[in-house]
């Protein structure tokens, strides 16, 4: 049997921010000051204290990059009722109670109600380390372009995940960063998804301080697992099969070579009624 990660889960995007500027321990951390001979390009061209600084305000400056995605998009955009039993004078059983007093809808039926369940979403942050840092941008603006779009349909939960691992078994890591969503804060969602100076300086930072290389390499399970590694993460961070799990992203990711087809196809699984 395959060992869940082991998780680090922040309470609040306030509680890891705030942490960037508390913590001692991460003036010797990988991307604090340390770049690795990777140059200031795989970074965004961001330090790591102008990114804990836009970290903590946010910036919008990558929504119209995401919305001219938007406009190019052609999934249905209506959202999907949540389904209940509700009194029906036809349906597949009958409530024993409203039949004994003579109610006329004693039935009970499937039917959707009025309000929409919130869409759950779970991002992997981390990259290949081919990914050069425009790579990360171009991936960043189509995740922010589909969360913005889901918006339309339902409320919309986000949660960043930070994977890495040391290519030993049970020695898998998940960084658990939510991003506030009651309701969503855009700015902060656009930096933290679609700038590589969140993942590569801030959370690759305190994963390497916090017993994670400094190479930071994926997973040990995401090569063993395949397909199945989305389970693993879901499973790890108790997500239900509602959840949508995004993994952290490679160089062959449809999200950069072709994000109009792929936001469609997430899309479309929210919009399908079942």
């Amino acid at each position: 049997m395959v060992q869940l990660a082991k998780v680090i889960e922040y309470s609040t995007y306030s509680e890891f921010i705030d942490s960037l500027f508390t913590r001692k321990d991460l003036d010797t951390a990988f991307g604090r000051h340390n770049d690795g001979g990777l140059g200031p390009a795989w970074f965004g061209n961001m330090t790591f204290d102008q990114a804990r600084d836009m970290a903590r305000s946010g910036n919008e400056s990558m929504v119209d990059e995401a919305n001219k995605l938007l406009d190019k998009l052609d999934a249905v955009t209506e959202g999907v009722p949540l389904r209940q039993w509700q009194p029906s004078v036809t349906g597949a059983y009958p409530s024993i109670g409203d039949y004994v007093v003579g109610r006329p809808d004693c039935m009970r039926l499937i039917a959707p109600t009025q309000d929409v369940s919130p869409i759950k979403i779970y991002v992997g942050i981390a990259t290949s380390a081919a990914l050069s840092g425009d790579d990360v941008l171009k991936r960043g603006v189509t995740l922010l372009a589909l969360v913005l779009k889901l918006q339309q349909i339902r409320p919309v939960t986000l949660t960043l995940l930070n994977e890495n691992g040391d290519y030993k078994p049970g020695k898998d890591f998940l960084q658990v960063i939510p991003v506030d969503s009651n309701p969503l804060s855009i700015a902060h969602a656009a930096f933290a998804l679609a700038h590589p100076a969140f993942a590569r300086r801030l959370a690759y930072a305190t994963a390497h301080i916090d017993g994670i290389p400094a190479a930071l390499p994926w997973p040990a399970v995401r090569s063993q697992l395949g397909a199945k590694y989305i389970d693993w993460i879901r499973e790890s961070v108790g997500g239900s099969m509602q959840d949508l799990i995004i993994p952290g992203g490679h160089s062959d990711d449809a999200l950069i070579s072709n994000p109009i087809a792929w936001i469609n196809e997430q899309v479309s699984r929210y919009n399908r009624q079942d």
